[in-house]
């Protein structure tokens, strides 16, 4: 079954300049089946968050595990490559403080 919503879906996948989309409606509408079609007609591969069910604790544990070690660490390459050969906290740290200086050297 092809709904005007699938041809909707297909023109927004189709579009240079396409944006987030949500999709909202009432309940047992048809939301899920349309998006799980969509993946399904394009080959895309679809993950399903629904956050109604509770997640088990041993995923939550490790999802907020592994945010404390990004609040931790930042995003910088050098650093972030650095904890992922060796978990060295202190060689992370060094490595920040060393941009740090670099950045006030900048400035006057």
């Amino acid at each position: 079954m092809i709904r005007f919503a699938s041809r909707k879906l297909d023109e927004w996948l189709k579009g240079p300049n396409r944006k987030p989309m949500v999709i909202r409606g009432a309940r047992r509408v048809g939301k899920t089946w349309l998006v799980r079609d969509f993946a399904d007609r394009n080959g895309l591969k679809l993950i399903e968050l629904n956050p109604e069910k509770a997640v088990p604790q041993t995923l939550h544990a490790r999802c907020m595990d592994l945010y404390q070690q990004y609040r931790l660490i930042g995003g910088m390459p050098e650093a972030v490559q650095i904890w992922l050969d060796s978990k060295d906290m202190q060689a992370c740290i060094k490595i920040q403080h060393d941009l740090l200086a670099t950045y006030r050297d900048d400035f006057p």
